[in-house]
């Protein structure tokens, strides 16, 4: 995943693509109560295999994952979630998407605010 782009509402870890394979930063966005990030790859490892990774390096850095993705055609999705510095909770997905011999990676968070 990108570096860090200006101060995150959450402690983002060092997402690492797999070994042998390049990532290229394509998007972030962030508002008062959600961002999202995105990376393309350029690999045939299967959706699942780049979910699998990326959600290990969330793991790593203490997230909170869903046991296994939602896996369709060309895609995988992995329930995420974590505390800020404030401990309110973000949850939200890490997704990848297929088309040929690019996977699209994307995070996708929101707090989970109370009203």
């Amino acid at each position: 995943m990108p570096e860090r782009m200006g101060k995150l509402p959450l402690n983002l870890p060092t997402m690492r693509p797999p070994p042998g394979i390049s990532a290229q930063p394509t998007g972030y966005s962030s508002s008062g109560d959600g961002f999202s990030t995105q990376v393309r790859t350029d690999t045939t490892l299967s959706a699942s295999e780049i979910a699998t990774h990326y959600a290990k390096e969330l793991a790593a850095g203490g997230w909170q994952i869903a046991r296994a993705p939602a896996i369709g055609d060309g895609i995988a999705v992995y329930q995420v979630s974590t505390r800020d510095e404030k401990g309110e909770t973000w949850r939200g997905a890490l997704i990848v998407m297929t088309a040929s011999s690019q996977r699209e990676v994307t995070l996708r968070m929101i707090r989970d605010r109370e009203h």
